[in-house]
């Protein structure tokens, strides 16, 4: 279901495989490949040959161009899955409704909405996170143990971080 999910025209995934092809295998393939993936989340652990990302630069409307990081489309597939079950679950119970990421809707405007939510909680003595980096410093920049800390401050399922720690620390 969730590899029918994708459009025809999303990327292929690094592998050259398009997830929607996934949707074409025997339903005891995909059976065999969900629990290598379930073993693998439980263990924290994303094998190489899954998680290789390849980063593709994509022209930007008014010139220049921004790195885009594109998964296999077997990870593509499963991530959707763990964000359409643990993390909505989550989103539902801890994060206020949002906008961004919205068809539609201006990155601009969230970015200064976020940045009017950091200053009133500053302001109040309350806690809000806001950070803008691109793909090549958001990976520079992230320290692990601090996003563990406020992980399991928030309650973020910490066998989901654990399987997102392995994704990240992928070689790109």
């Amino acid at each position: 279901r969730q590899a029918i999910s994708f459009a025809r025209g999303a990327s292929y995934g690094s592998g050259g495989v398009h997830p929607r092809q996934f949707a074409l295998l025997s339903d005891k393939l995909l059976w065999d490949i969900a629990g290598i993936f379930s073993a693998m989340f439980r263990m924290g652990f994303c094998s190489a040959a899954v998680v290789f990302i390849l980063i593709r630069l994509i022209p930007k409307p008014l010139g220049g161009v921004r790195p885009i990081g594109l998964f296999t489309g077997l990870l593509r597939i499963f991530m959707r899955a763990l964000r359409l079950t643990i993390g909505e679950q989550w989103v539902s119970k801890h994060v206020p409704p949002a906008w961004y990421g919205v068809k539609g809707k201006s990155s601009e405007q969230a970015v200064w909405s976020r940045l009017a939510a950091v200053r009133y909680a500053k302001e109040t003595r309350n806690v809000a996170l806001g950070e803008l980096y691109d793909i090549t410093k958001a990976f520079d920049h992230l320290q692990l143990a601090v996003v563990k800390k406020w992980a399991a401050h928030f309650d973020f399922p910490l066998i989901l971080l654990r399987f997102l720690f392995s994704v990240y620390q992928a070689p790109r």
